[in-house]
């Protein structure tokens, strides 16, 4: 992408999009990159579709039996969810990677303008865990000021899909042999997808083998892994 030979990519807004305009505007000035809304076969239609995550991500944390000091441990997990805990996670350290000015959280130098030439995404990633996940509630104030560049700035609301969200399936849970079975299935499935998507997108495989391709995914047990996670989803929506 910075190199000026791939005219599209997939990715975050701040981590990849901002960062490979930094990074080549360094040499070349007029370099842009702007967000596109989600595609639609027909022009002007509204999609049903886009990408939006869960309120609660699938990540997790447990205390187990083996733990030597529970007390502690539950001590550290409830910590994120304090005013000091919340700062720290999503600000870093007061005095170091932030101050507060007008009852706000304002990140320093240090990791806007970071002295080693850091990307911001690097910079902010030594102090913080707002940009990946953590026992802590995210705070907006640091996506809005980890969003700097006007084009980056937009994406949420190019990227926004009125109802993306009606579509967001939940953090189902498999039982046990489920997940084993789903697992060796799913890992199986990747490779293939990941393999295959390649070939077509580069040409090296035609699309007139389509459906060659989609009955390989089928005798690759394609279906049953969509049985097992259905399986899943209607115990949720049965509780």
């Amino acid at each position: 992408m910075t190199s000026g030979k791939a005219g599209a990519s997939v990715g975050w807004a701040a981590s990849r999009m901002q960062l490979f305009m930094t990074s080549a505007q360094q040499s070349d000035p007029g370099y842009e990159l702007v967000a596109t809304p989600t595609p639609t076969t027909e022009k002007g239609a509204v999609p049903e579709y886009g990408y939006v995550e869960n309120q609660f991500p699938d990540v997790s944390a447990a205390i187990t039996t083996s733990c030597k000091n529970v007390e502690l441990a539950a001590k550290f997990l409830d910590y994120g969810y304090s005013e000091a805990g919340h700062n720290m996670f999503n600000f870093g350290i007061e005095g170091v990677s932030y101050e507060m000015k007008n009852g706000k959280a304002e990140y320093s130098d240090i990791v806007i303008n970071n002295p080693d030439g850091w990307p911001l995404a690097q910079s902010l990633a030594k102090y913080i865990r707002a940009n990946y996940n953590g026992p802590f509630v995210q705070d907006l104030n640091y996506l809005e000021q980890y969003l700097q560049l006007p084009a980056v700035k937009e994406c949420p609301s190019v990227w926004a899909v009125p109802d993306a969200r009606k579509h967001t399936v939940p953090n189902i849970t498999p039982t046990q042999e489920e997940s084993k079975e789903l697992a060796t299935i799913t890992n199986e499935l990747g490779t293939y997808v990941s393999e295959m998507s390649l070939k077509f997108i580069f040409g090296t495989e035609s699309f007139d083998n389509w459906d060659k391709y989609i009955e390989t995914l089928q005798g690759m047990k394609l279906d049953r892994a969509l049985e097992i996670e259905n399986a899943a989803l209607e115990r949720y929506n049965a509780r």
